[in-house]
This record gives C-alpha cells, structure tokens and sequence, in this order.
C-alpha cells in the first residue's frame, strides 16, 4: 500500500488529538515495524517529543518480563491488538502491562469481556478502540469506552467516530447510505486515503472508487 508523507502527517495529527497526551510521555511500541499497528504510538512520540520504547519479540511475549519492564519505566501509551493484551494478562502481574494513562486496541475486535478486565485491573486507564484498514493509513476510527458504560446491543466494542479530515460512511450496494439499524459496507475517504496499491493497477481501480459525495475525491 502506498501511503504518502501527507497522509501519515494528517493520521499523526488527528491520532495525537485522541491520545491526548502531554509533550514528554512514554510510548511502548510491542508490535512488528513490518506492519503500520505501532505507527499510532512511533510518530506520536517522535513527533510530540515523548519517550518511545522499542521493546524485542522475547519480551513482548513475556507476561512477566512485561511486567517488570513497565513496572521500571513506567509507560504511559501502549497500542496493542486484543489477543496479544488478553495473553500478557494471563500473567501475575496483570496490572503491570497495562499503561499508566492510554491503551490503544487495534488490529482486531474487541470484546466487552477484555475491556471490563482491564478497567477492574486500572480503573484509571484511558481506553480507546482503534479501527482502520491500511489503505486509510493506520487507523480511522475511535471509541473511548467509558467504564461502566457496556453496549448490551453488540458483543464487541464499536468503533467510534472519525479522526480529522476523515470521512467514513455505511452504503448498500447502490453507494447509498443505509439507515440506522441496516447492515451496510463501510467506505473510507478524506486526507487519510491512500495512494493505492504499488505497481497494482487494476486492484486499485477496484478498491479505490469516485466518492459520490465529495467530487474529486476517492473512497476507499
């Protein structure tokens, strides 16, 4: 996926505003440099003048030496997929790798069930679902979730509204929008859209269409 230096720039701005955290923290970086998951925590603090703590697999995949690193550090931000959390949890310490101010969950679904662990495990932990495809640069979409605050009309949190300059929209198959309550696709467009697929012609043509509703512009 070819993203341009614009788009990052524009998904840095609009993710630091969700964060919401003050020149100086401490980002934890747990996730593979070969996919964007740790961009939402790597330009932030490179770009907000944090610390950022880039953290080898054998750790990242060890509950207790988690724990005692963050224990010792004392990190303020982690993004991290659910599955990979759920795991580090299961460790003595649970409390330990769970962030001082923000946790960002991305990458795949997140359940109620983890989110009220981690809420009993620190109460005073900032939590925010973090939805979107690569094609729209990182991440789109966010959901603070409330403590206490459990959705009983979906087993999994929802995703939340879009960053700055981010579009996103639930169309038939038409490309018209659907009413509340009906199934739809979710389409993406605005300053986070991507290029396009590298050297892929027709599969960008396929995935990258018109936007109906802004002239000029695409969605993804």
């Amino acid at each position: 996926v070819a993203i341009e230096h614009r788009q990052l720039v524009n998904y840095v701005l609009g993710v630091s505003e969700r964060l919401s955290l003050p020149r100086g923290a401490s980002y934890a970086h747990v996730s593979t440099f070969a996919a964007d998951l740790g961009n939402t925590v790597l330009f932030p603090a490179l770009c907000l003048g944090g610390t950022l703590h880039l953290l080898p697999e054998e750790l990242t995949s060890d509950p207790a030496g988690l724990a005692a690193y963050f224990e010792q550090h004392r990190i303020d931000c982690l993004k991290i997929v659910p599955s990979h959390l759920s795991a580090l949890l299961a460790g003595a310490h649970p409390e330990r790798v769970i962030p001082r101010k923000v946790l960002v969950l991305g990458g795949e679904a997140s359940s109620w069930e983890l989110i009220e662990k981690i809420h009993a495990l620190s109460p005073d932990c900032t939590i925010l679902n973090h939805y979107g495809p690569t094609e729209t640069t990182v991440g789109v979409l966010t959901y603070p979730v409330e403590k206490g605050k459990r959705d009983p009309r979906t087993p999994i949190v929802p995703l939340g509204r879009p960053l700055d300059n981010s579009r996103v929209y639930l169309l038939d198959a038409a490309m018209k929008p659907v009413p509340v309550g009906v199934p739809g696709e979710v389409f993406i467009g605005g300053a986070g859209v991507a290029r396009g697929y590298l050297n892929r012609a027709e599969l960008t043509a396929e995935r990258f269409l018109p936007d109906p509703f802004t002239p000029g512009s695409r969605l993804y």
